[in-house]
Order: structure tokens, then C-alpha cells, then sequence
């Protein structure tokens, strides 16, 4: 577990900022309803640490408590600038949502979803790839992970030969992958 999260954490610079005038997403918000009616509970806004910035809601993304990333995903209708928004300079390209927690906690399963809600939704030992596109440097840090069990469960628009792929990928490990539909 240790030499794991020490691969990782080598792997993953610690760049980002949290955005200009981010605070927390509480009950009576609008944010806070739109996350309730997603299916997350208080406990899990409360836990991921969600708030608002840029009229969006804020998922941040830690590893060995520092934040390396984060997105902003559009709750409203009227947000102009597209439905996501990542942290300015800092590429996702080898990042994973809630990598730093899943480490931490040590599971010997990983759910592997698209985005950060997907991920909440699924579980505490559920990590994101930030978008449809799994890049190889995301499949190095899974196959990387002390992981017993790999779960692909990527969103229902994404071709069956992208998560075969991905699956294909995670089974060069040689522990048992299961695509989830």
C-alpha cells in the first residue's frame, strides 16, 4: 500500500489552487439540491468537501492532502462557458478523482466511473477518470493500485468497445475485472 501511494504521489505534482471564491455548498442552495436530486447525501457533500466557484459546483481533488485538482461542473441551465470547468494549468491527464482518499483508506476494490458525481454515487472506493477519454497514464496509476478487484462502470453513452478496452487494460494485472452496467 505504502510503495503504491509513493508511485503515485511521485507521479502526480501538486499544482492546483482552489478557485477564487470558493466556499461550501450548504442545504438552501441551489447547488445543494441539484447534488441531492443526483443522489448524494449530506454525508457525502460534507465528505468530498464540495462547494461553489465560477458558478459552479467545485469537486476537489486531494492527494496526500494537498490538492492536485479540480473541476467545475455546471448545476444551472443559464452557466455560460460549457458544463465543466477544470483548474487552469493543470492537466487531468494522470490524475483520478478521489485517488487520494482511496489510498488513504487502503480498499482492496476500485470502481472505476467517468466523473467525480459518478464516483460519489458509487462508493468511497470509487475513483473518476475525469471524462470518457482514459488516458494511459490513468491505466498505469489503476494497474499501480493494491487493488484485489477492478469494476468498470463508465456512463451508459460510452461505446461497449471503449470500457472492453479499459477492461482489457486493468486485466493485464491479472486480477479479476468486471464491467458494470
Amino acid at each position: 500500500k505504502k510503495t503504491a501511494a509513493r508511485k503515485v504521489a511521485q507521479t502526480a505534482p501538486r499544482v492546483a489552487e482552489m478557485p477564487e471564491g470558493f466556499f461550501q455548498v450548504e442545504p438552501g442552495m441551489s447547488a445543494w439540491d441539484y447534488l441531492i436530486q443526483r443522489g448524494l447525501t449530506p454525508s457525502d457533500i460534507e465528505y468530498y468537501n464540495l462547494g461553489i466557484a465560477q458558478n459552479r459546483i467545485i469537486f476537489p481533488d486531494y492527494l496526500n492532502e494537498q490538492l492536485v485538482f479540480w473541476v467545475g461542473r455546471a448545476y444551472d441551465e443559464s452557466v455560460r462557458g460549457g458544463k465543466y470547468f477544470n483548474a487552469p494549468g493543470v492537466l487531468r491527464a494522470d490524475k483520478l478523482y478521489n485517488l487520494g482518499r482511496f489510498l488513504r483508506d487502503g480498499y482492496k476494490q476500485v470502481i472505476v466511473t467517468e466523473g467525480p458525481i459518478s464516483a460519489i454515487i458509487a462508493g468511497r472506493d470509487a475513483v473518476a477518470t475525469y471524462g470518457k477519454a482514459v488516458t494511459d497514464k490513468q491505466l498505469d496509476i489503476l494497474r499501480a493500485l493494491p487493488v484485489e478487484r477492478y469494476y468498470v462502470a463508465l456512463d451508459p453513452d460510452v461505446s461497449k468497445e471503449k470500457a472492453v478496452a479499459v477492461a482489457r487494460a486493468l486485466s493485464q494485472t491479472r486480477r479479476p475485472v468486471s464491467l458494470v452496467n
